[in-house]
């Protein structure tokens, strides 16, 4: 049937697979329009925001005046970061996996163990949950891909007293690489081909700049257009496995300049520069652009679309085939209804760090201009030889300015720098209301210290918690999205490629872990202690949990609430709450008996006893945490007592500066009305005697005209 004819009445159209031509063409019209393309505005905003962080000049700064840039985005984001970051990595399990069923009790706890060994063990997990939420706080949405890594390799084993049966047999099986011999006694050595299987999950950052995705994505769906665009060499695409022959002739990157703003303003500060040359004569060092794809497409023409990964250079498909999920995990800091790009930290202060940076740059303007106020130069006493501005120009210390008359001036600047501070506290304040993201950290804010007698312990901790609110807000949103489904897909990774079962070392034992036959679809639960709130604060709710659970063993409830598997778990949210991550180190984790059920403890032979026990600890941890808090009160007020004298002796430097330029002024202006007196006297001194000299002359001419006409 061609084309332009309609298909007849009561006949069915065969499905018809879609050509590279085709699937390429649709897969290019995605990635131009989808989020985060490099002309974007979103890719704009990103860019500004790293160039915020590194503190770079906006383009407005003027010659001679200050060019300071504020840095309030880098201080909020790494505070932010390290708050958030603290409860992911202070545990040992990020994550537990739920059971489907009875069934899975046994392997949703050897799932949670192993997934979180191959995500902190087998991969950097530290490095990667660290770049992952900074790329979020910082570009709005931070993305890692999870992938399997095929580990296999030929090795060759030597094989010796091979007979001629066997090497006929071994020659017609195909694994020989070589057969030497026969020797003396009619035997043969043989080299064999054996292939060793394994691989391993691998977790890989995602730069915002190779991250695409559809505008049509929403949250919670499968994007209809989601793919890493990057570049690779040709040996990378070799060692992926594709052919030789397909890779060689793929055509090198047709701009080798980075021209993404925001991987310029990554690399600003590197010599990396703009360009990036292969190098000449090694043509498996030539970098080819690469796309790895996840499409809504109904490629083979049924209908339905279905979710494909395509790997493709331009229009050469390397790879295509349907898959059942994606391999990226994302997560936004403040996301937005019904968007996959919401709002990063730094979105929230970039203002914040644009006045501040205009504050400080005037604050220092007024200052340099105080303290070196401009001279006011007359036309009267510039020489005919200019050395008077020449001299001016020179700000030494004790240098002479010659002038030719009159009297030089200067025009003082006010100092009103000082108005400028509480409005640069105001903009800090801004600033952490907009993120609840304190300047000073997560710590216990010094004001409350100082105010320590104004207010109550109740009202401390409830100003406490207020400044911890937004961060856990994060960090939840965090867990419930990126972190849960960077877990599934691990999980699904494991299942679907790890070749064989493998040998790992668990809580002291070594174990045999094989994810073949586990329920892929389990559920995710975060498991992490996600309160921002200080070490202190966790080790006593961690406490108050004990103290709790002590006192309902002593009651008739105990056999039927607690078991020692809850005790254990108490305890290591008390030792994670202490840094301790590894509490094997410390405990033995309760086993359960022959029927499958924690054993019951025994009843204490004496509950008053350790009662009293229990009292005496409390009190004494009591006791450590107020002198704990009583040391961060003292170092408070004695860093405010320093930073007030730090001010006040500022102040007092500017002050003598200011009257020790103003006596030298005045000594500078006696000096010159001294000399003007002294040139004016001595003027007048010659005058007179030029005068008493003409007069002296003429009574010598009258006398001698006297005396003349008394000869006549």
């Amino acid at each position: 049937m061609s084309d332009n004819m309609a298909a007849l009445p009561g006949t069915v159209e065969q499905p018809r697979t879609m050509t590279d031509d085709e699937l390429t063409a649709y897969l290019i019209e995605h990635e131009h329009r989808a989020i985060g393309y490099y002309e974007s505005e979103i890719a704009t905003e990103q860019a500004q925001a790293l160039d915020a962080y590194y503190r770079r000049p906006y383009g407005d700064e003027r010659e001679g005046r200050s060019q300071v840039v504020d840095g309030t985005v880098a201080i909020t984001v790494d505070n932010a970061l390290s708050a958030i970051l603290r409860p992911f990595v202070s545990s040992e399990e990020m994550v537990v996996f739920e059971p489907v069923g009875p069934e899975d009790e046994e392997i949703a706890n050897q799932a949670t163990e192993y997934v979180n060994l191959v995500i902190n063990k087998d991969n950097n997990g530290f490095q990667i949950l660290h770049d992952w939420f900074k790329d979020a706080l910082l570009s709005k949405v931070g993305v890692v891909k999870a992938y399997w890594e095929d580990l296999s390799k030929d090795t060759i084993e030597r094989i010796y007293n091979v007979d001629p049966q066997q090497a006929q047999q071994l020659q017609q099986s195909g694994d020989v690489v070589a057969i030497y011999g026969p020797d003396e006694n009619q035997l043969y050595t043989a080299d064999i081909k054996n292939r060793h299987i394994d691989g391993r999950c691998r977790i890989e950052n995602i730069p915002p700049e190779e991250y695409r995705i559809s505008p049509y994505a929403r949250p919670g769906r499968t994007p209809p257009y989601e793919a890493h665009v990057t570049r690779k060499s040709k040996s990378e695409l070799i060692d992926m496995g594709f052919p030789r022959d397909v890779v060689m002739a793929l055509s090198k990157a047709a701009n080798t300049a980075i021209t993404d703003s925001r991987a310029i303003a990554r690399y600003a500060d590197e010599e990396f520069s703009t360009t990036r040359e292969d190098t000449v004569g090694n043509e498996s060092s030539d970098m080819v652009d690469f796309n790895d794809e996840f499409v809504l497409i109904d490629y083979d023409g049924d209908g339905i679309a279905e979710l494909r990964r395509v790997m493709r250079s331009h229009n050469v498909v390397l790879y295509n085939e349907e898959v059942d999920y994606s391999l990226f995990a994302k997560l936004c800091p403040a996301p937005m209804p019904h968007k996959i790009y919401g709002m990063s930290i730094a979105d929230q202060v970039k203002d914040e760090q644009r006045i501040a940076t205009v504050l400080t740059r005037q604050t220092l303007d007024n200052i340099y201009l105080s303290n070196n106020p401009r001279p006011v130069v007359s036309s009267e006493v510039e020489r005919t030889d200019g050395s008077t501005i020449n001299d001016l120009l020179d700000s030494a210390p004790g240098a002479i300015i010659r002038t030719k008359a009159g009297e030089l001036g200067s025009f003082a600047i006010p100092f009103v720098a000082d108005k400028s501070f509480p409005m640069l506290q105001f903009i800090d304040a801004q600033a952490e209301k907009r993120t609840g993201i304190s300047k000073q950290g997560q710590g216990i804010d010094p004001n409350v210290l100082q105010e320590a007698n104004q207010i109550t312990a109740t009202q401390s901790a409830i100003m406490e918690e207020g400044r911890n609110s937004r961060g856990e807000m994060i960090a939840r949103i965090f867990a419930e999205t990126g972190v849960r489904d960077l877990f599934r897909i691990v999980l699904k990774l494991l299942v679907n490629h790890q070749p064989q079962a493998r040998t790992i070392r668990l809580r002291n034992t070594w174990a045999q872990m094989d994810p073949r036959s586990w329920n892929s679809e389990m559920d995710v639960t975060i498991s992490v202690g996600l309160g921002i709130g200080s070490k202190a604060q966790q080790m006593i709710t961690a406490q108050t949990v004990l103290t709790t659970m002590e006192a309902i063993g002593t009651s008739p409830y105990g056999p039927m609430l607690l078991d020692p598997g809850k005790v254990y778990n108490a305890l290591k949210r008390l030792y994670n709450a202490a840094g301790i991550k590894n509490v094997d180190e410390y405990l033995n984790e309760p086993q359960p008996g022959p029927d499958g059920q924690m054993q019951q403890p025994q009843p204490s032979p004496d509950p008053k006893m350790i009662q009293a026990q229990s009292q005496m600890l409390l009190e004494a941890f009591k006791a450590q945490m107020q002198g704990h808090l009583e040391s961060q009160k003292q170092d408070a007020q004695a860093q405010v007592m320093w930073a007030r004298q730090q001010l006040d002796q500022q102040q007092a430097a500017h002050e003598a500066q200011l009257d020790a330029v103003k006596t030298s002024m005045q000594a500078h202006i006696d000096q010159q009305r001294i000399a003007l007196e002294a040139a004016l006297a001595q003027k007048k001194h010659d005058l007179a005697e030029s005068s008493a000299e003409r007069d002296h002359q003429r009574k010598d001419k009258v006398a001698e005209h006297q005396m003349k006409h008394k000869g006549e």
